[in-house]
Parts: C-alpha cells; structure tokens; sequence
C-alpha cells in the first residue's frame, strides 16, 4: 500500500504542485483546503482519472484544532492515518513581503 500524505493548503498553487508531484511519484494524497472547494474537487478528478493512486479532499480550518482533530479522524477511519505531513497553508495578508512583520 502507498504512503498516505497530507497536504494543507493543497487545492491550488504551490500545495497543487505539491500534490501533482506527489501523485506522480505514486504516493496516496489528502488534500485539505479552506475554501477552494472547486479547485479541490478538479484537482481530485484529475488525479482519479490520471493516476494510480487514493485521493480524498477534506475541507477543514488548520488554524482551529477541532477542525484538524475532525480531519485526523477521517483520514484514521478510511486510510488508517497519515505517514507524512506537508504544511502547506498559508494566509498572506498582502502582497508586500518586505512590510510584513515577524508575526505575520
């Protein structure tokens, strides 16, 4: 059975990517988002119709621990858990990185 990987953020730009490579290289992936409910469901038909691999999107707040705990859970009940954890998601508050301050 292939390694389960989970990757935050991983609907569209560089978490997609993330997954697509992964996919490619014939790993099992869990795609969580926010709020990029079509871009998750394309990616996963993508990887359905292409790859040999399980896919599952799971919308889910990273930032609320419940949320995460609830995601967790799924993942444990229908795969039997995670083997690797990519942390992907992000908020960018704005497009000026050199204005940003430690916290943000």
């Amino acid at each position: 059975m292939n390694k389960v990987v989970l990757v935050t953020g991983g609907a569209q730009g560089i978490g997609k990517a993330i997954v697509l490579e992964l996919v490619k290289n014939h790993y099992d992936v869990v795609i969580n988002y926010l709020t990029s409910n079509k871009a998750a469901a394309l990616l996963e038909e993508e990887i359905k119709k292409n790859y040999d691999v399980r896919v599952m999107t799971i919308q889910a707040d990273v930032s609320k621990e419940e949320e995460v705990n609830t995601m967790i859970s799924l993942i444990e009940k229908e795969w039997g858990g995670v083997d690797i954890l990519i942390n992907n998601a992000a908020v960018d508050l704005s497009n000026l990185f050199h204005l940003k301050t430690a916290d943000e």
